[in-house]
């Protein structure tokens, strides 16, 4: 008989992980890329909602600074993201956050 371990069951076990991914678009350079834990909560549920804080925190912020650019916040169920809209071959910038069980290592995502 297999074990099977659900997302829900698995969360009994572990905690969650906040995690924010920077990544800078450059054209003709390689992006530039830093990953970093923010934050670890008891649930699924309260990772997701910090997320969302997380992310419209960084937008807020960045629309403040730089006037120019264009920040959006996008979601679904596993990451939110705020993107800077580049204009032509201009560098970009994203930040995508998401929630991983602790027991996952956030430099084994191959994007």
């Amino acid at each position: 008989m297999r074990l099977r371990v659900s997302g829900t069951l698995l969360s009994l076990f572990c905690a969650w992980v906040l995690w924010e991914k920077w990544i800078a678009h450059n054209p003709g350079h390689p992006a530039a890329r830093l990953v970093q834990a923010m934050q670890e909560t008891k649930t699924l549920t309260e990772c997701r909602t910090a997320m969302q804080e997380a992310a419209n925190q960084r937008a807020a912020k960045f629309r403040n600074i730089y006037e120019e650019a264009k920040w959006d916040v996008m979601s679904n169920d596993y990451s939110t993201a705020v993107y800077e809209k580049g204009k032509g071959n201009s560098p970009t910038q994203e930040y995508a956050f998401y929630c991983l069980p602790s027991t996952v290592d956030p430099y084994q995502d191959p994007r």
